[in-house]
């Protein structure tokens, strides 16, 4: 079953509608922790946006594409090294963007420290264990101010 997301504006105030099924969804999330597993990052790497969302509802995926959070402190050189071996694309300063099978993977580099990525919470989505903002409340509220 594919959902339909409308959760992002386009220019002039069009709505942009995405389509992934679940299957896909996990497809692409399995394939982003594969790669924080070559990079040993597997325990230190935060699901967050809508993906993180239906992790802790528990419930299908229903967005414009995956968001994932590597606060600064784990990104040793080996970590950039192996990041940039195997991500197509440019890897910045903020992060880096790749699609998997047209479902676009975001990755942002966290500079500040919050209370929320401290203790992360752990949620099976699928048949893997994923990581949370704990309390993920408190992320949602301020999902928009973390950099």
């Amino acid at each position: 079953m594919r959902t339909t997301s409308m959760k992002e504006n386009g220019l002039n105030g069009q709505t942009i509608t995405k389509q992934f099924s679940q299957e896909e969804v996990l497809e692409a999330l399995y394939d982003f922790d594969n790669l924080m597993h070559r990079c040993v990052l597997q325990d230190s790497y935060l699901s967050l946006g809508y993906i993180g969302k239906a992790m802790v509802d528990n419930l299908p995926f229903e967005g414009n594409g995956l968001e994932f959070g590597i606060e600064r402190r784990y990104l040793t050189r080996e970590v950039m090294d192996t990041l940039r071996m195997y991500v197509k694309g440019e890897i910045t300063e903020k992060g880096f963007t790749y699609d998997f099978k047209g479902i676009p993977i975001k990755v942002r580099f966290i500079d500040n420290i919050y209370g929320f990525f401290k203790y992360p919470d752990k949620k099976i989505y699928g048949v893997e264990e994923f990581q949370v903002p704990n309390p993920f409340h408190k992320y949602w509220k301020a999902r928009a101010l973390i950099r």
